[in-house]
């Protein structure tokens, strides 16, 4: 795995969300969950299988 993929993956996930909530494609209530959940899918993708199972 290329750690520096990720952690830049991870540095776009929240300009991302906020991207959207200022062109009015998601609602104020919902950016704290689109990040979150953008973080998640990048950290599952790069978990070992020992590590997902948690």
């Amino acid at each position: 795995m290329n750690l520096e993929l990720l952690l830049q993956e991870l540095d776009f996930t929240f300009p991302s969300g906020m991207l959207h909530w200022l062109l009015g494609e998601l609602a104020i209530e919902d950016l704290d969950v689109a990040v979150c959940y953008g973080y998640a899918l990048a950290l599952r993708g790069a978990a070992t299988d020992a590590c997902s199972e948690r």
